[in-house]
């Protein structure tokens, strides 16, 4: 009878989980084994989790739920069915990290039915065995992209039945989704019941597949759509309770609605129950229980639950009846409790940061218990010992860790919610940092990069340096304070911009005994961010009135702090300042013009056998020769003329009359070729003179055979006073003066080269400075004496504006000028005397001519002019002869022109008589000791009477009248 029993029940459930072969039971959808899901928790709530959130089977109803599942677990299941049949399972799953997530879950499970031999034909037919198995990979993924808490998920199986003789296979399709909120604070109750509210929601549709077929015809899967909501509330550490419903419906069968529920303690004891409204040989309620174990209750050092773990038996037991006694359910799970794996985001291990902030960021980890929370400590110094230590303290004992950091003190050393933290502005150096992940439970997950859990990361230092002072001098020399350019470079050595940076420039007179400076600042600015490896370079104007060597002197300020950062300094000596200046108008030519009343006198004198005309006559001569002034009157008065009548001299052994008329000849040709015509010359027949005795003194003798040696020049009495009347000749003497310069210039080193260069449109010229070299002041005058025949006009004078500058050249290599100035450059006119004297004859005391008595009468308005004006007749006579004869000559001939001077004013100008002759000194013969000369503006004498020559000795046989003041 237990037999018949036995028999009966395996045929029913067989009708749930499997289905029968066709000659026997295969109606509507087959594969039953594919309605049952495994796991003892489940089975408590009677099936409710198509909405259901960590159930570790859930995904066999719901493979988006593998979305939501641990960081990893795994679980073994066990249901006992009756008599010998079992169904066992074991799944394993792992968070995997994907190219598109970081939070890809994968599970692999695998589920096994096993039916022994039995014989339901009371031997009338071979006793038949079966078993089912199921193998499923379950990926879930949490769509991040919308939001973290919607999940879709994808179950990939493969099942194969195998009853008596037959088998069959199929490869199966799951799809679902779920949804869940965020935890919703509610209030706070003393059990914590209500701290949280979490509500979750899904559909799936499973065993999407092909038809199985186990000899001939196929059987359609038993396609499944599964919906349910859960409500979840409760507290971490209080009670949680969960309340759930699905909805079901099989293919080709009618759909119904379960409802589940669990009531937890501290997640330590939990009790569930479950009322299924499906049809089958089961009645309706399932009860269950679980009990889980964890490091908070069993030591951390243990093998199991083993830190951060926790072990969850679960059992469950459907409510049997008269046919089938209850069959019951259980599970083992392990997974983990504590925060999940994480990892360091940025920065990458050993990365440069050169900004002015960098931000720490981690990838977010999570805890899976619905109820507890995830916070962070971030961890940052610049000592990684510091965070070595807190590490070694975390893997000792959790619970001395955050006692430990309360006190410890660190760069950073903080609590956050978020997985980034902003470090603004660090200084410069190597960073090290490490964040750990902490529940309500204390159970620590340190973030990881690259294996390890230190992070190093190098802020750049911006580091600016002043490279270099230069000076660019100036290269005028002035009298204000300006020096030239100072010009600065800062480089950024290092690998941060530079920002927040002011520069100070200061100038120090160098002392070099003490070596003690008197700061002033020259320049101040805050100058622009230098990105690293650059150079900027500034400039400004040096000014100072302090020459000498000064130190330059460039700090680096943070404007932040107000440290400096960096100094630099360079040493210069300041430029020249002073001027060269000169007046506005000097002048450089002195044009003295002293006029003389010269009486011609008619006589040309050769040289022995010579018909040549000499130089002094036409050419060459101090004053203006005597033939060019004849020349001039002949020209003036061409109806007058000349007669030219040569002679020769036996003693000098001229014995041919021949020569007297080439003589003739000669002058008469020099006058033409002086513009004289040719009418107005007559030649007269040649003229040898008769022997004449000579003076025993062969000097006197020799002059007197030079004056016998002539031509001599006549006229008419009328045309005489016109050709031969004293003619006004000038002597302009040039005086060529120098360009003063007053100069101040001073310089801080010695000067090497000076020079002064002078110019107009047309003119240059440059004077070298010898005597400042090797000196520093130039405080002194120069003198320029310009070469004058570049400059003068057409009219003989100097008229020009002259440009000048002044170039040096110091010990230092350094050139320096004065800006151009200009010096206009003048012509002094000066009248300096006017004489007038007579000539005599030789040897007598008598007029050459006699028209010099009315020409003294003319020398009258001289007197007029001025009141105190006075006339002396001074006599005087060649060197022919002895000098006591001589001063009785010269005295005669003074006499005679005194004498005759008086007598014709008495005469002619009877009314002026009594004006003039209290004002008419005595005559004074001076002999042959003062030949005829006149002095020079600048005191030099010239000579005109020279007695080795005819034509000077002619000009000492004189009468000079001499008008002036007395003193």
């Amino acid at each position: 009878m237990k037999t018949k029993y036995i028999s009966i029940l395996m045929i029913g459930l067989f009708g749930v989980i499997v289905p029968f072969s066709p000659s026997y039971s295969q109606v509507r959808a087959g594969a039953g084994y594919l309605k049952i899901l495994p796991g003892a928790r489940q089975y408590g709530v009677a099936g409710t989790i198509a909405g259901a959130l960590d159930y570790t089977d859930s995904f066999y109803g719901n493979p988006a739920a593998t979305g939501f599942l641990r960081e990893w677990q795994w679980s073994a299941s066990y249901t006992n069915w009756i008599s010998d049949i079992y169904n066992a399972s074991f799944l394993y799953g792992q968070r995997i990290r994907t190219p598109w997530s970081q939070r890809t879950k994968l599970i692999l499970g695998i589920n096994y039915l096993n039916i022994p031999e039995f014989d339901s034909s009371n031997e009338l037919t071979p006793p038949v065995s079966g078993n089912e198995l199921l193998v499923t990979s379950s990926m879930g993924q949490p769509i991040n992209f919308l939001t973290q808490n919607l999940s879709l998920g994808l179950n990939f199986k493969y099942y194969y039945s195998e009853l008596a003789q037959f088998n069959a296979n199929s490869w199966i399709l799951d799809l679902g989704l779920l949804y869940r909120t965020p935890n919703i604070q509610l209030f706070k109750t003393e059990n914590g019941l209500l701290d949280y509210l979490i509500i979750s929601s899904g559909i799936a549709v499973n065993n999407i597949g092909k038809p199985i077929t186990y000899i001939s015809e196929g059987t359609p899967l038993p396609r499944t759509i599964r919906a349910g909501v859960a409500l979840n509330l409760g507290s971490h550490r209080g009670l949680q309770m969960n309340l759930s419903t699905d909805y079901r419906q099989f293919r080709d069968e009618n759909g119904y609605f379960s409802i589940g529920s669990e009531l937890s303690w501290r997640q330590l004891i939990s009790f569930r129950w479950g009322y299924s409204l499906e049809d089958n040989l089961l009645k309706h309620f399932i009860f269950g229980a679980s009990l889980r174990l964890d490091d908070t209750f069993i030591s951390e050092k243990s093998f199991l639950p083993g830190r951060n773990n926790a072990l969850r038996l679960d059992f469950a037991a459907n409510q049997g009846n008269d046919f089938v006694n209850s069959p019951y359910h259980g599970s083992l799970s392990h997974h983990p409790i504590a925060p999940e794996h994480f990892k360091i985001i940025a920065p990458a291990m050993g990365q440069l940061i050169d900004s002015d902030s960098v931000t720490l960021r981690w990838e977010t980890s999570i805890d899976a218990d619905l109820y507890d929370k995830v916070n962070y400590w971030l961890l940052v110094d610049l000592d990684s010992m510091k965070l070595e230590k807190i590490i070694r303290i975390a893997d000792e004992d959790r619970d001395r860790l955050f006692s430990f950091l309360e006190n410890e003190k660190l760069l950073i050393n903080l609590e956050l919610t978020q997985n980034n933290y902003l470090l603004a502005n660090p200084a410069g150096g190597d960073y090290f940092w490490s964040v750990f992940a902490y529940d309500r439970d204390q159970h620590i997950q340190f973030a990881e990069i690259n294996g390890q859990k230190i992070a190093r990361f190098q802020v750049a230092t911006s580091n600016p340096e002043v490279i270099a002072i230069e000076f660019q001098p100036s290269q005028w020399i002035t009298e204000d304070d300006y020096q030239g350019i100072i010009q600065f470079q800062i480089k950024n050595k290092g690998k941060k911009i530079a920002r927040n940076l002011s520069v100070q420039i200061y100038d120090s007179l160098t002392d070099k005994i003490k070596d003690s400076f008197q700061q002033t600042i020259l320049w101040e600015k805050s100058i622009s961010p230098i990105r690293p490896d650059r150079i900027e370079t500034y400039e400004f104007e040096w000014r100072t009135d302090q020459p000498g060597f000064h130190q330059i002197t460039a700090e680096i300020t943070d404007n932040l702090n107000k440290n400096v950062i960096h100094q630099f300094h360079n040493r210069f000596f300041t430029i020249p300042k002073g001027k060269m200046s000169s007046p506005d108008t000097v002048i450089v030519l002195k044009l003295t013009n002293i006029t003389y009343e010269l009486p011609f006198v008619g006589k040309i004198f050769f040289d022995s056998s010579s018909a040549v005309v000499k130089k002094e006559f036409i050419r060459e001569w101090l004053i203006e020769p005597p033939m060019v002034s004849l020349a001039k009157q002949l020209k003036k008065h061409p109806d007058l003329k000349i007669s030219l009548q040569g002679t020769v001299d036996p003693n000098s052994g001229e014995n041919d009359v021949q020569l007297a008329e080439d003589r003739a000849k000669a002058v008469r040709d020099s006058l033409n070729r002086l513009g004289v015509n040719m009418n107005q010359m007559e030649l007269l027949p040649g003229n040898m003179l008769p022997i004449r005795n000579l003076p025993s003194n062969p000097e006197d003798a020799r002059w007197i055979l030079e004056e016998r040696r002539r031509v001599d020049i006549t006229t008419d009495e009328k045309a005489e006073e016109i050709l031969f009347s004293p003619n006004q000749t000038g002597y302009n003497e040039r005086l060529e003066m120098p360009v003063k310069f007053h100069s101040t210039i001073t310089s801080a080193v010695n000067i090497l080269i000076g020079a002064m260069s002078f110019e107009t449109d047309n003119f240059a010229d440059t004077l070298d400075i010898q005597k400042w070299l090797l000196k520093k002041s130039l405080a002194d005058t120069l003198q320029w004496q310009p070469s004058l025949n570049n400059l003068i006009s057409d009219d003989d004078q100097v008229e020009k504006n002259i440009q000048y500058q002044f170039t040096l050249k110091d010990s230092l290599g350094r050139q320096f000028k004065t800006a151009p100035g200009q010096v206009y450059l003048k012509t002094q006119k000066i009248m300096r005397e006017r004489m007038y004297f007579g000539i005599a004859k030789f040897a007598l005391a008598e007029p050459f001519y006699n028209f010099y008595w009315q020409n003294l009468i003319e020398r009258l308005p001289d007197l007029l002019t001025d009141p105190q004006k006075r006339v002396r007749f001074l006599g005087h006579a060649c060197a022919i002869g002895s000098e006591p004869i001589n001063l009785r000559l010269s005295q005669k001939r003074a006499e005679l022109f005194h004498q005759r001077f008086i007598s014709d004013v008495k005469t002619q100008c009877p009314e002026l008589y009594d004006q003039i002759k209290g004002r008419i000194d005595p005559p004074e013969a001076f002999g042959e000791t003062k030949p005829f000369f006149f002095r020079r503006p600048n005191g030099d004498t010239v000579i005109l009477g020279d007695n080795t020559k005819p034509l000077g000795r002619q000009l000492n046989r004189r009468v000079m009248v001499l008008f002036y003041k007395v003193q």
